[in-house]
């Protein structure tokens, strides 16, 4: 998971420290030490029109947690809200950001054996923008850090993201068909 700090967000976009500081306020945090960090992929919809730009200053700013991005419910609204700042301040953005969800699903449908994972596609389709690997080739076009095996990475992100239902009765439901 990528992170950045509001120290960060200063010295991408020059703005003073107390309206950076409104900017953040009732975003969640977690602690670096004694630093509250973001997550980024929060963070760039903050930017706004003016200092979309920045985007590419953050995203080098911004560091890896060490921790997989893991999403629930609480993180929708703020993905539906990144696709649309990616929409509007990305150029080539919406396109690579299309390019990202077709080989996931593509991938998941390779790799998944039962329909029990599909039932979340609108779920995992706003989820897989926060990755780390497609937040970069959607805001730079680098691909560096996209999956090398979409199969498996879409099959682990989608048990991962899985909404909380029971699986099993699909599973026996699907086998019994």
């Amino acid at each position: 998971m990528l992170t950045v700090r509001q120290q960060d967000f200063l010295e991408a976009t020059g703005l003073k420290s107390r309206s950076v500081t409104l900017k953040f306020n009732g975003l969640p945090a977690t602690y670096a030490g004694r630093f509250k960090t973001y997550e980024l992929g929060s963070v760039l919809p903050l930017l706004g029109r003016k200092h979309a730009g920045a985007a590419v200053a953050l995203l080098d700013r911004a560091r890896d947690s060490g921790n997989s991005f893991v999403g629930g419910d609480e993180v929708l609204g703020s993905c539906a809200r990144l696709e649309d700042w990616v929409r509007t301040n990305v150029p080539g953005g919406e396109l690579r950001l299309h390019q990202v969800r077709t080989s996931f699903f593509d991938g998941l449908a390779r790799g998944v054996r039962t329909n029990g994972l599909t039932a979340d596609v609108e779920r995992l389709r706003l989820l897989v923008i926060r990755t780390p690997g497609a937040l970069r080739y959607i805001l730079t076009g680098d691909a560096a850090g996209l999956p090398s095996d979409w199969p498996t990475w879409a099959r682990h992100f989608a048990l991962l993201h899985s909404a909380r239902s029971n699986l099993t009765s699909e599973l026996v439901q699907g086998e019994a068909a």
